[in-house]
């Protein structure tokens, strides 16, 4: 499955679209991490989340076929469970032999499905996610009607999810964790973005798949930002209050065992803080690298490469006018409705 899938996801990338990875120091350090590492080390990669195509397709692209057709070095990874696992045996073995996990969206950080991906990170493998949580196409990270915080809670919180913290803080080997940035992917697979009256009146953000027929001829761009450092974060921590509890990876545990697995991984409010300050080092990466990016696309522009969908600046505009969305230092035009 993992193989015809991936070949299937390059296909559409490759040849009905272009990806093009700027392949400097960081890009040949993240090919030679997820080949090669000490027995046990994972592999943390985070990046933005642009369509509901960037896992499997952007995903695909990224393997290099030595790896797709090595199963044990492909990447883990969540998706939601209502969408991407119907109650549909098929379906949901499919996406399981693709080594995707369900994950319950607004199940907050101590939810048992969570722990089951966390286990995977634990032995050592390598685990992909997405900390914005759900596709934001407005071309600024963790910025649209769905995501963005207001400053105070922005201030307090950052933008991120704090999954991606514990998955760190709670992993017996600390992991290579690499962050990289991407744009276009919105204008392989645009949403709606858009509000809508409801039957009863009420306007609501419709954000679903336009189409799940991907458009052609698009260009994607991606870039691999440094690793992220948080040990001396959890070394800190550690300091002050004890050690961690570190996720086992022993095997099937009985229902007993399992039930005190998962009243471990319930979070302190002390641990809740560690995975903020976490998480906060992962956004400043995805930041620079969203600055990075920028800067590219302003020097050396390329028209084929769509950075944002003008619906969702235009719906985060209108409830929130003080956010200003900017590509290349300057504010985004609008793409006009007939373009993504």
């Amino acid at each position: 499955v993992i193989f015809l899938t991936t070949s299937l996801c390059k296909l559409l990338m490759g040849v009905c679209n272009k990806v093009e990875y700027v392949q400097d120091d960081r890009y040949h350090f993240l090919m030679k991490t997820m080949r090669h590492r000490p027995a046990g080390v994972p592999l943390l990669t985070v990046c933005n989340h642009q369509s509901s195509l960037d896992d499997p397709g952007l995903m695909s692209s990224l393997l290099p076929w030595d790896v797709i057709m090595t199963p044990s070095r492909v990447r883990w990874a969540i998706a939601t469970q209502d969408i991407v696992f119907p109650k549909k045996p098929i379906v949901q073995s499919f996406m399981t032999c693709g080594q995707v996990l369900p994950v319950h969206r607004g199940g907050g950080i101590d939810h048992a499905l969570l722990l089951d991906f966390a286990r995977h990170m634990a032995a050592g493998r390598w685990v992909h996610v997405f900390p914005e949580a759900r596709v934001v196409q407005t071309g600024c990270l963790a910025t649209d009607v769905l995501t963005k915080r207001d400053r105070e809670e922005e201030e307090k919180r950052g933008k991120l999810k704090w999954g991606t913290g514990k998955l760190v803080a709670h992993s017996p080997v600390p992991p290579v964790l690499i962050p990289f940035y991407h744009f276009g992917m919105c204008g392989v697979l645009p949403q709606y973005n858009e509000f809508r009256e409801g039957k009863d009146g009420q306007k609501y953000f419709h954000n679903n798949v336009v189409s799940w027929n991907p458009n052609w001829g698009q260009r994607v761009k991606v870039w691999v930002g440094d690793p992220v450092e948080t040990q001396d974060l959890i070394d800190e921590y550690e300091a002050l209050n004890g050690p961690l509890w570190k996720i086992s990876t022993e095997g099937s545990p009985s229902e007993e065992e399992y039930q005190k697995r998962l009243d471990r991984w319930k979070s302190s409010d002390k641990e809740k803080e560690l995975y903020s300050s976490i998480v906060l080092r992962v956004q400043r990466g995805l930041e620079e690298l969203e600055r990075r990016a920028k800067r590219d696309l302003a020097a050396k522009p390329h028209p084929g490469i769509k950075t944002f969908c003008g619906r969702s600046v235009r719906a985060l505009q209108s409830t929130k006018p003080d956010v200003k969305v900017t590509v290349g230092g300057v504010q985004a035009l609008d793409f006009g409705l007939g373009q993504q």
